[in-house]
């Protein structure tokens, strides 16, 4: 390393002072040292080593440096070259000539005195370079040995420590090994024991669930021979059932059939189901002593087995069963029903209500609504739940007549009075009968629609009657015994006028005062009568063609019925009520 490339990597000038190099190094080498303390990885570490390497080296370098120039003879040498206007750097300046001392005239021994002292210092700067070089080279040669040397100690460190490690490695991976082998051998023959165990325990298991399994299977084998007897027993019941009633022969053919139905699933699944192939190929493996390949059919066929028994259960009351169950609902809820089965059984209710055991098969179902057509459907009952619901489709009436709380009325069924409007009505053609007291009834026809409004309107025309129609009028609202409450109590009269007033209905009898009447006229505005009694009270003369003539007299009255209130008034006389006795 030259001098110059030393102060270029302290960054220090050429001719820094010694004191200015010893401060420069001291503050470089102290802050490495703390980067090398502090370094995080062995990488950064040895990067910064390098570095401290780097600037001792150079510190070095300039110290040589500044000692060989410390020389005498080259410091003479070099004021005598500044004496002549030379810089250190070797380049002749050009000092001014007044400046200088007059020449003197050498004398004649200078020019060797000059030559010798030339040739000393010349002689002095080769020995002076050359002593520096072979310094810098030897401290050179010294640090590279040094360095070498401590490489050289520190590989072998590693070999040696490597070697180590890996001598004791070998050593415990031997003793590992041989371990492991007599672990290995330990738990081989262990493993063996144990699977020879296993072995053992499997193939008990295996035969007892195939033990199990067979059991089950010839149950439901059973099942089977039990099904196909008992449908030979319905079939002999039937063939002595010919003079029976058409209900017990529907419902003995229905056991047939049910039992038929249930046979033949049975024999079908039987004959078809999984577990019969399986069991055949675990006996073969458990023959071969393959029990692991057995275990996992073995678990398919006891899984399978309850599963093949609670659908036998299942089938035999879904199959057998010759009833279902019927729920019958309504809207509006709460109507009478009846429900015959294919077995010619009835049942009757009120909605909603469930027939448990109705008959499989055609059944009929009515349900009666008060004033609507019977809501009649055949269902077809199945096993299992049928739901039913009868729907009365209805509309709206709105009926205004003329004459207001006439009565209107459907079939015989009152509706109500006018103005009318009922919401629940049947859909289709109807006729409304509207009739009011004194007025002629009417007739109208109307179709009412499903959730719609039908608008009516009526004009009663008064009703006039004839006097038989009046007189039957009156005597069906008088009909009974009519007591006197303000008839007079004294006088020469009272008794008769305390006599009840009777209206027979046999003939239109009457009685006025204990003695019978008749009817005499009629008002047909009003219901009043004027009665004159049946039998003469006495002679009268009366004067007809300006003469005089004897007739016989008869008592007559006015009857007027109002309000339950019956009125009788004399000709002439004071009006007396009567209450209905």
């Amino acid at each position: 390393m030259s001098p110059t490339e030393a102060a270029k990597l302290l960054d220090l000038p050429e001719h820094a002072t010694p004191d200015q190099l010893e401060a420069r190094f001291q503050e470089l080498r102290t802050k490495l040292e703390e980067k090398i303390g502090k370094a995080p990885t062995p990488g950064l570490k040895a990067k910064y080593r390098e570095s401290l390497d780097e600037i001792t080296l150079a510190f070095e370098t300039l110290t040589l440096a500044a000692d060989s120039s410390s020389l005498p003879v080259l410091q003479r040498e070099q004021q005598r070259t500044e004496g002549r206007g030379q810089t250190t750097e070797g380049i002749r300046t050009h000092p001014d000539p007044a400046g200088l001392p007059s020449p003197k005239k050498p004398k004649s021994g200078g020019k060797e005195f000059a030559l010798v002292a030339v040739i000393a210092v010349a002689v002095l700067g080769a020995g002076g370079w050359f002593v520096l070089k072979i310094r810098a080279e030897n401290a050179e040669k010294a640090r590279q040995v040094a360095a070498a040397q401590a490489e050289a100690e520190r590989k072998a460190v590693i070999e040696r420590a490597e070697a180590e490690r890996k001598a004791e490695a070998e050593h415990l991976a031997t003793a590992a090994r041989q371990q492991a082998e007599e672990a290995e051998k330990t738990r081989l023959a262990a493993a063996a024991k144990a699977e020879q165990e296993r072995v053992d325990r499997l193939a008990a298991q295996l035969r007892s669930q195939l033990a199990e399994a067979k059991v089950a299977w010839e149950i439901a084998e059973r099942e089977e021979r039990n099904a196909e007897r008992r449908l030979s027993e319905l079939k002999s019941e039937l063939r002595g059932l010919r003079d029976a009633s058409p209900g017990q022969l529907a419902e003995a053919q229905a056991l047939v059939l049910a039992q038929q139905d249930f046979y033949d699933w049975l024999s079908n699944t039987l004959a078809r189901h999984p577990v019969r192939f399986a069991r055949s190929k675990v006996e073969e493996l458990v023959s071969a002593r393959q029990y692991d390949e057995a275990l996992p059919l073995v678990a398919e066929i006891m899984e399978a087995m309850p599963l093949l028994d609670a659908e036998i259960r299942q089938q035999r009351v879904a199959l057998l069963s010759t009833s279902g169950s019927v729920e019958v609902r309504s809207i509006p809820s709460g109507l009478a029903w009846s429900l015959e089965d294919a077995f010619g059984r009835r049942r009757s209710g009120l909605t909603p209500s469930e027939v448990p055991e109705a008959a499989i098969g055609q059944a009929k179902l009515t349900v009666s609504r008060p004033g609507w057509p019977d809501w009649t459907q055949a269902v077809h009952v199945r096993r299992g739940r049928l739901v039913t619901e009868a729907t009365f489709r209805a509309g709206t009436l709105k009926l205004v007549a003329n004459v207001p709380g006439a009565q209107v009325e459907v079939q015989g069924r009152s509706l109500g009075n006018t103005p009318l409007e009922v919401a629940e009505l049947p859909v289709g053609p109807t006729e409304f009968t509207v009739s009011a007291p004194k007025y002629t009834a009417q007739v109208v026809k109307g179709e009412i629609t499903e959730n719609q409004v039908l608008e009516l309107s009526v004009k009663l025309e008064p009703e006039i009657l004839t006097a038989e129609q009046l007189v039957a009028a009156f005597w069906d609202k008088a009909e009974g015994t009519w007591l006197p409450i303000d008839a007079p109590a004294k006088g020469r009269f009272a008794a008769l006028y305390q006599a009840p007033i009777v209206f027979q209905k046999a003939n239109y009898g009457l009685t006025v005062f204990g003695q019978p009447c008749v009817v005499d006229t009629v008002d047909p505005t009003l219901l009043a009568l004027r009665l004159r009694s049946q039998a003469a009270l006495g002679v009268a003369l009366v004067e007809r063609n300006g003469k005089l003539v004897r007739e016989l007299a008869y008592a007559r009255y006015n009857v007027q019925l109002q309000n339950d209130r019956l009125t009788l008034t004399f000709e002439g006389g004071q009006p007396i009520n009567y209450l209905r006795k």
